[in-house]
């Protein structure tokens, strides 16, 4: 109870006002937060984690400090526990998630949806996130398809030309949602599988892109990118 409610304070305090634009990676903050899978059957397991990222360290894959079931029907009491350094979800059996349902007004058979509050430790400031996990039904979080910088296939570490437009392009399902982020120069289009960046200075930083399913997988993968003449 008592973590429950300090993530629920740091969810309040955390939800201020950010100026930067949201594909900036140049600020400290949560990205996305990922729990694989995003949904498991009576009995299965999934573990939280969450994309970060620092002004002057970049993006991270991080395991939460805290985390939590927030606002859940007590039949999911429990569902969220520690093993080491990484945050795990389990299902109850069917008795429980049939419980869960009547609780939650939904019908027989349903996707149970178990709210997970999290805080992560970012440049030494607590942050808040939730991710929803998805009970009583087996999901999967997407496969990155094809990733291309300029035309070229993406690697660990990528240059792309100064005062010039420069294509990103990522092979995504019809219904997913793509987001591009970047500290380098600036994105058009950052919401869109297609995006465009240019930078009109020679910098160094990442890119990053993210993607969501309608089924709430979440995938991503980051690169380091230098903008050079």
């Amino acid at each position: 109870m008592i973590r429950t409610l300090i993530l629920i304070v740091a969810l309040t305090l955390g939800a201020c006002i950010n100026v930067d634009p949201p594909w900036q990676l140049a600020h400290d903050r949560i990205i996305a937060v990922r729990a694989e899978p995003p949904g498991i059957a009576a009995g299965g397991r999934a573990v939280v984690d969450a994309l970060i990222t620092e002004i002057d360290a970049g993006p991270a894959e991080r395991a939460p400090d805290l985390a939590s079931a927030v606002q859940a029907p007590q039949a999911l009491a429990g569902a969220v526990t520690r093993e080491g350094s990484r945050w795990i979800v389990t299902a109850p059996g069917e008795e429980a998630l049939a419980a869960a349902r009547t609780e939650l007004s939904l019908p027989a058979g349903a996707p149970v949806p178990l709210r997970v509050g999290i805080t992560v430790t970012v440049d030494a400031q607590a942050m808040a996130a939730t991710k929803t996990v998805w009970l009583g039904s087996e999901r999967t979080n997407p496969a990155l398809g094809a990733i291309t910088i300029g035309g070229a296939p993406a690697t660990g570490e990528m240059a792309v030309p100064v005062a010039t437009d420069v294509a990103l392009a990522i092979d995504a399902g019809t219904t997913d949602e793509v987001d591009w982020l970047t500290s380098v120069g600036e994105l058009d289009d950052a919401d869109d599988a297609v995006a465009s960046l240019r930078s009109d200075d020679e910098e160094q930083g990442h890119l990053a892109v993210v993607v969501r399913s309608e089924q709430g997988g979440v995938a991503w993968s980051w690169w380091s990118l230098r903008a050079t003449r």
